[in-house]
């Protein structure tokens, strides 16, 4: 017999169930019959007697007995029968209830019957029903009832109700969700769960995590409790029902609580996270607060509802958080600032730099500069266009900042750009641009208090001519090219008119141009059309008083280029026919050179055909012979006189006045020191000429004396101080806008901004001799020379020019040969530029002049000469003529590179014994390198090669030495007596690094020793080791922060008398160590101690002021924090007594030092304040964006109605008096000072009072310095 199918089998339980329920019915409703009687009978039961039945049959024989054998009256017979009466009533219902109970137990029995019965069936329909759920459930699966597997799970007996539920709610629902069948077994506390493997299985792991459910606490952050909880605390629901947990949620506390198994509590925190996942923070604009919140919120519910993030704002910031998945925070972002590029305020400057405007190679400098002074011109004429063409948004023009602030909706910032193009294509169209050479022709132009300037504005003003000036530039602008022309032209005939030059010479040829009633200076000046200026004329001994190169003096040249041209050429002449020079006399050799009546003095001018001129000396100054003439006129009056006085053995030393004051000494100590070592030789010093006159016995005697003055200066270290020069401070009053003062530079820009100053500068430092340097000091105002006498007058002239705003500089390229010259020139022109050297003039603005000189019976000799009135351009103009004639004659031209710094002072001291072999010329193109240039291949070679050995041997003879900065004091000693001790002992030279004039004053330093000995060197190293190491060991190091520094050097005032504190840089950036310094070893590990105990305690805490907010509410909130007068401030320090309260308005910080309680609760008062601070300025934002914003809604009206209405009506309306209403609104429309109109309807404290007249000032004043 074939087996049934799982839905046949279906079909017959279905049958049998329907069966057996119909019996069930039946086999009740028999029951409830049952019961019904029961009911009924219980209802009236009969009364049982308390007497038993065996009592009352005995009572009734005895009454009957004695009723019988008893004679009585007829009343007691009467009262016998009457009981024997009730004795057989209760007998009848002892018969009664004994029939009722026989029925009872009838019913009761048959009752039971059905009840057995009943509960068969229901076993029955038990099993039926759990045979057809197991086939139902296999239909449903779409398996077997075979496949079906059963197991059985213990549960824990205080978990079988948490299983069960509420009427099996709980299992109902677990049968469900996992298909399958569950069995309750409340007495062995177990389940069974029948169903495919699968599904019993998940059933199994859904009751494990009930039965092993517990509660769990997790920590929320606050921004998860209000994802969870926004929107009526939808996520949370359904976080509730994916994870099937109840989840209890504190909102104050910030925990979740949950009763759930470990996994499924691991799964509920993973998904908490997933929901928190993104989080980005929008800053947003005061005015798209209200529209992103919306009426009553509904745009802010509905973007929340549609994209499932958190949208929460911070109206104090303005600041809106967004927290939710990863891809709801990406939507909901993308909404804002979608919002906030169509309804924010947007601001954007457009700057030279970040915008293609105003770029391309042809625009000029300041072009940004003249362009906002068109915009402003004629009253904003242009601005007003321009901000008309940008649909009305704000428009500010900031000339100094180099920008121009936009503010507006995307809009009309798109449309900015086209209107700003616009605008640039009329300026084109209407300027002229011209750099002037210098300040000289620009003050030309400007005239005095800006005469000239404003008559040329004065001629074209019909069409609106306006000249701007930004440094050496001048822009003229205006409506039409014909102004633009003219004023043009009168410019430049000014610059043309006003070229300005100088002519270096020697003072004498000052006195032969005012000779004869100034015939020379006249006939110049007409022949050349060019202007003449000299310096004042100094006569007799007052002529005196400058002395060797301080001799020259300058000629200023005004005029057109070709008069300049051709005026110095006849100076040129001039000059070389005039040459002066000053031969000091003693008084019995004055006679002698005049002779009887001037004879001699005229037979000298006779047989040289110089002018010879006897200078008696008054008031303690020699006498002189002044000598005017040629170079060879000049020689042969030298070898007359000296025949004349029979001077074989004297020589003249032509020094400068500083080094012969040095060698005259303080009191002539030096001049008598070199008198007593040569007792037989004669020295006598004119510091006015600057000038050394040596007579000695024989020549030998005449050559050491000389040796020894040279010696002397050498070796006699000086220091000179070089001050820039304060000048008055002068005004622009009076002059056009953007023309400036010039101000005197300092060293320190100088020196950073010119590489080549500074290559300049190291070449003075090799000439000057060795131990030459120059320190800057004092933020760049002084310069500080230290180095040989006989060098110190060269460097100090040159730093005078260099900080001189009215200085001309002047560098010379001695040639080797003349023939070097061709490259320069134009073949066949001599003295002609070719193009090579116009090249370079044109780049540097210098100017270029091959200069010539031969002596009788000498080769002719020249140089190149290169004038101009800036130093860096001077100096980058002899680097370019330098590359054109290596780059013509690079055979002639030899480099040695990688040189110590102190190897170039020695090479320079070479110099003059190479230049007796050889025609050299030395320059250092860097800091380490030399450049050798000479007449041929060949010398170039021999000299490369014997300052090569040289070097090689020096640098053998150098030891260099890494000093701490806080030692440096310590080796130096007390006038450096302590380094000049090592020097002396040791015969070596040490020379100290100049510190940084940026640096710190106890930053490292370099100790060079050097000497000719290799000995020496060593024992002077040793020396200084000695000193480093001792000193070392009496110091100990704390390692401090640079904010807690000042905490660190609070103990002084507790350490010991001797003690020294020291403050060096750390290993790492913002690190410093306090150096402790002291005998006492006790005393420095008690200071020691002290320090870090107070480190420990400390705490540094640095509140940032927001920087999003103006300028002047920042100044007005630091103002607040202080208080009237620094109240809160000492308020709080009275409080907070060890707390220390650094308030910085360049960085709007805060910084907070002391113990950790008390910073804490100052930073808390503080960061409470700011709060208050910032709310205040967005409620004072918000009324006065909605006050704008009705005023400007106002006035469309105003201006629609106005419109609309008749002209005639609106001239009456105008010419009668304002009504009592309207009165009233002005009135009422009166803002309080300092305040806008609008706002007095609005009721403000006496704070905000001040602060809105304060913000008004602070407004006013940015106005104005636009």
């Amino acid at each position: 017999m074939p087996t049934p199918s799982d839905a046949e089998l279906l079909h017959q339980l279905q049958q049998r169930f329907e069966t057996v329920t119909a019996a069930k019915v039946a086999n009740a409703a028999a029951g409830k019959a049952l019961d019904e009687k029961l009911r009924v009978a219980f209802k009236s039961p009969p009364r049982r007697p308390n007497v038993s039945i065996e009592r009352l049959q005995e009572d009734m024989k005895q009454k009957e007995w004695h009723r019988t054998t008893t004679s009585m009256s007829a009343a007691d017979e009467r009262v016998v029968l009457r009981e024997l009466q009730q004795l057989q009533d209760k007998a009848a219902q002892h018969t009664t209830c004994n029939k009722f109970q026989r029925e009872l137990d009838t019913l009761r029995a048959e009752r039971q019957e059905r009840f057995e019965q009943h509960k068969t069936m229901e076993n029955t329909l038990q099993q039926l029903q759990k045979q057809r759920r197991q086939l139902q459930l296999a239909a449903h699966l779409e398996k077997a009832v075979a496949d079906f597997v059963t197991i059985h799970v213990p549960i824990p007996a205080d978990k079988m109700g948490t299983l069960i539920g509420k009427q099996f709610v709980r299992v109902h629902q677990l049968e469900k969700e996992c298909c399958v069948i569950l069995e309750v077994d409340n007495e062995h506390n177990s389940v069974k769960i029948t169903s495919a493997l699968e599904q019993v299985q998940t059933a199994k792991k859904a009751i494990e995590d009930i039965t092993l459910a517990t509660s769990h606490a997790i920590g929320l952050h606050p921004d998860t409790v209000k994802v969870l909880m926004c929107q009526q605390a939808k996520l949370l629901r359904e976080l509730e029902k994916s994870h099937k947990l109840k989840v209890d949620i504190s909102k104050a506390e910030g925990i979740l609580t949950v009763m759930a198994s470990p996994d499924k509590a691991k799964q509920l925190e993973n998904a908490i996270d997933g929901l928190t996942a993104g989080k980005v923070n929008i800053a947003l604009p005061s005015e798209i607060v209200p529209k992103l919140i919306g009426k009553k919120g509904e745009t802010i519910n509905k973007l929340m509802q549609d994209t499932g993030a958190l949208v929460d704002i911070d109206k104090v910031t303005n600041n809106v958080r967004l927290v939710g998945t990863k891809e709801s925070v990406a939507d909901a972002e993308t909404y804002i600032q979608e919002l906030m590029s169509k309804e924010s305020q947007q601001e954007k400057n457009y700057t030279p730099e970040n915008t293609d405007l105003f770029k391309g190679s042809e625009s000029p400098p300041y072009k940004f500069e003249f362009f906002a002074e068109f915009l402003m011109a004629n009253k904003a004429k242009q601005l007003r266009l321009l901000r008309a063409e940008a649909l009305g948004a704000r428009i500010k023009v900031l000339k100094k900042e180099r920008q121009i602030q936009v503010v507006g909706n995307r809009k009309q910032i798109d449309a900015l750009e086209g209107a700003l193009r616009e605008r640039l294509k009329d300026f084109e169209q209407c300027h002229w641009m011209h750099e002037v050479a210098d300040k000289h022709l620009l003050s030309h132009v400007i005239g005095k208090k800006g005469s000239k300037i404003k008559e040329i504005e004065r001629k074209g003003k019909e069409s609106n001519v306006r000249i701007d000036i930004q440094d050496t530039y001048v822009c003229v602008f205006g409506d039409d090219a014909e102004a633009i022309n003219g004023a043009r032209a009168a410019i430049m005939e000014i610059v043309d008119n006003s070229q300005r030059s100088v002519f270096v010479t020697s003072r004498g040829l000052i006195t032969i141009l005012m000779a004869s009633k100034r015939d020379k200076l006249t006939g110049i000046e007409n022949s050349s059309g060019c202007k003449l200026h000299l310096p004042p004329l100094v006569r007799d001994a007052a002529a005196r008083s400058s002395g060797g190169e301080s001799d020259q003096v300058t000629i200023s040249l005004a005029g057109t280029q070709e008069a300049i041209r051709m005026a110095k050429e006849q100076l040129e002449e001039l000059s070389e026919t005039h040459y002066v020079q000053y031969l000091p006399l003693d008084d019995d050799e004055v006679p002698i050179v005049i002779g009887k009546n001037g004879g001699t003095v005229a037979d000298l001018e006779t047989k040289s055909g110089s002018k010879v001129r006897v200078l008696r000396g008054t008031g303690g100054q020699s006498s002189e012979l002044q000598m005017f003439g040629t170079q060879d006129q000049l020689k042969i009056v030298q070898t007359a006189v000296a025949d004349l006085l029979h001077t074989q053995h004297r020589q003249l030393l032509q020094l400068d006045a500083f080094s012969t004051g040095c060698l005259i000494g303080k009191k002539g100590d030096r001049i008598k020191a070199l008198r007593l070592a040569h007792p037989d030789a004669t020295f006598d010093a004119f510091p006015n000429r600057g000038q050394v006159r040596v007579k000695a016995a024989t020549p030998e005697a005449l050559q050491a004396c000389v040796d020894d003055v040279l010696k002397t200066l050498r070796e006699t270290h000086v220091v000179e101080m070089v001050h820039v020069l304060q000048h008055e401070q002068q005004t622009a009053t009076g002059l056009p806008r953007g023309s400036t003062v010039p101000v005197s530079p300092n060293f320190s820009t100088v020196l950073e901004k010119n590489e080549s100053v500074v290559i300049r500068l190291r070449e003075l430092e090799a000439e000057g001799g060795g131990g030459m340097r120059v320190s800057i000091e004092d933020d760049g105002k002084v310069a500080k020379i230290r180095g040989p006498a006989l060098g110190i007058c060269k460097m100090k002239e040159f730093l005078e020019m260099l900080v001189s705003p009215e200085s001309h500089f002047v560098e010379t390229i001695p040639l080797p040969s003349i023939a070097f010259a061709s490259a320069l020139e134009v073949k066949g022109d001599v003295g002609k530029l070719n193009e090579n050297a116009l090249r370079i003039c044109k780049q540097t603005g210098c100017k270029l002049r091959i200069t010539r000189s031969s002596a009788a019976g000498a080769a002719e000799e020249g140089a190149i000469r290169i004038e101009g009135t800036n130093a860096s351009n001077v100096y980058k103009a002899k680097a370019e003529v330098e590359n054109v004639l290596q780059f013509y004659y690079p055979d002639c031209f030899t480099t040695l590179d990688n040189l110590p710094i102190f190897i170039a002072t020695r090479i320079y001291e070479l110099l003059p014994s190479l230049r007796v072999k050889y025609n050299v010329v030395f320059s250092l193109p860097t800091k380490t390198s030399l450049k050798i240039f000479t007449d041929s291949k060949l010398h170039a070679v021999e000299i490369a090669t014997q300052l090569e050995k040289d070097v090689k041997a020096w640098k053998e003879q150098l030891v260099e030495l890494p000093i701490a900065g806080w030692l440096v004091p310590i080796l130096i000693g007390r006038n450096g007596d302590t380094i000049k001790k090592i020097s002396t002992e040791s015969n070596a030279r040490l020379d100290l690094s100049a510190p940084s004039p940026s640096g710190s004053r106890h930053k490292d330093r370099v100790l060079t020793i050097s000497s000719k000995d290799s000995a020496t060197v060593k024992t002077a190293t040793e020396k200084v080791k000695e000193i480093l190491i001792h000193h070392k060991n009496l110091s100990s190091v704390v390692h401090v922060s640079k904010a807690k520094l000042d905490v660190a050097l609070s103990v002084k005032k507790d350490a010991a008398k001797g003690v020294q504190f020291h403050v060096t840089d750390g290993e790492e950036e913002g690190d410093l160590q306090v150096v402790i310094y002291s005998d006492d070893h006790d005393e420095r590990e008690r200071i020691v101690e002290m320090i870090e105990h107070l480190l420990d305690k400390c705490v540094v805490i640095t509140i940032a002021l927001p920087t999003s907010v103006s300028p002047s509410f920042a100044s007005s909130m630091i103002g607040s924090l202080i208080g009237k007068s620094g109240a809160n401030i000492r308020a709080l320090r009275k409080q907070f007594s060890n707390v220390t309260i650094d308030i910085r308005r360049d960085t709007n910080s805060i910084t907070l030092k002391g113990p950790t309680a008390e910073v804490e609760k100052v930073n808390t008062i503080m960061g409470d304040k700011i709060e208050e601070l910032l709310r205040n300025e967005d409620e004072f934002q918000q009324r006065r964006n909605s006050r704008c914003q009705n005023e400007s809604e106002k006035q469309e009206d105003n201006e629609k109605g106005t419109s609309s209405a008749n002209d005639d009506k609106a001239a009456d309306e105008t010419s009668q008096p304002l009504s009592l209403l309207q009165q009233s609104q002005l009135a009422k429309n009166v803002g309080p000072v300092g305040g806008t109109t609008g706002t007095g309807d609005i009721k403000l404290t006496k704070n905000q009072r001040r602060r809105m007249r304060k913000r008004a000032e602070n407004e006013k004043l940015d106005a104005l310095s636009t």
